[in-house]
This record gives C-alpha cells, sequence and structure tokens, in this order.
C-alpha cells in the first residue's frame, strides 16, 4: 500500500507537506513498520482528455498509413525527441530504441509537443489530423450527412 503526498523543498532542505495531518494520519497506520521514502520533482501527468484526443486523430491516419496506431506513436515520439542505444538485457547486443517510449510518462507540456509534432507530420504526408473538439465536430457531420444519404 503507497500513498504521494505533495509539498516543496525549502532552502535549507526542510520538507514542508501540503497536508501534514493526513501524511501523519497515513503515516501511523504503518507504525512499527519499515518503510521507504521516495522523493521526486513533481510533473503534471498529461491528461486522460489530451490522450484520447490524440488516439482519436492518429488512428485513422495510422490505418491510412498501413501501420497500428502504436507504431505510429512510438515512430513520432522517436521522431520528435530521438533514439538511444541500450544493451539488450538477455545478449548485451545494442539496440537503437525510442528515447521517450510511453506517452503515458509524458507531462503535459511534453504531450502539447507530441501532438503539435504529429500534426505537422501529418500535414507533411497530405493527411490532416483533427484534435479533440475538431474531430468531434467532423464526425458528428459525418454522420450526419450518412443519416441524410
Amino acid at each position: 500500500m503507497a500513498a504521494s503526498f505533495l509539498g516543496f523543498v525549502t532552502e535549507d532542505g526542510r520538507l514542508t507537506l501540503d497536508a501534514p495531518a493526513a501524511f501523519r494520519a497515513y503515516a501511523k497506520r504503518l507504525a512499527g513498520d519499515e518503510v521507504e521514502v521516495e522523493i521526486r520533482k513533481r510533473r503534471t501527468k498529461r491528461s486522460d482528455k489530451q490522450n484520447a484526443a490524440f488516439w482519436s486523430a492518429i488512428t485513422p491516419w495510422a490505418h491510412e498509413l498501413g501501420y497500428e496506431p502504436n507504431e505510429l506513436k512510438t515512430e513520432l515520439m522517436a521522431l520528435l525527441w530521438g533514439y538511444d542505444e541500450v544493451p539488450s538485457p538477455l545478449t548485451g547486443e545494442l539496440r537503437i530504441v525510442p528515447h521517450k517510449a510511453r506517452s503515458s510518462r509524458l507531462n503535459t507540456q511534453e504531450f502539447c509537443e507530441l501532438m503539435e509534432f504529429a500534426q505537422v507530420k501529418a500535414a507533411e504526408t497530405g493527411y490532416v489530423l483533427l484534435m479533440g473538439e475538431e474531430y468531434k465536430a467532423a464526425k458528428a457531420e459525418a454522420a450526419k450527412k450518412a443519416r441524410a444519404a
């Protein structure tokens, strides 16, 4: 059982928690147990709304290109942030892998960069990506035309 608590570190290295009472109440449940404390800089993870807009935009493009959406996403991330050479854990041989391979680990700003980069790359191939509300409006218009036909 793990929990996260937010706070900030002062100039002299002291940790100040946003909700110290909640932290103490949670910590009391672990009284007498050995615990592990991890401190890291806070990141704002990409939102579910951003993620849904991205996937709804690139899926038709990927299929038009003959790829699975995840393959296209991986390629976009590799083109945007580059590749790394890493040794295989089994053979030790060097493999080339995307520097950032998981969109779920991107913060909101990085995800915006990915979305904008995808729009540019799509346009370079003659495809227009519709993101978010644009996509919903286009889908509704297509459904309306289909009903009228």
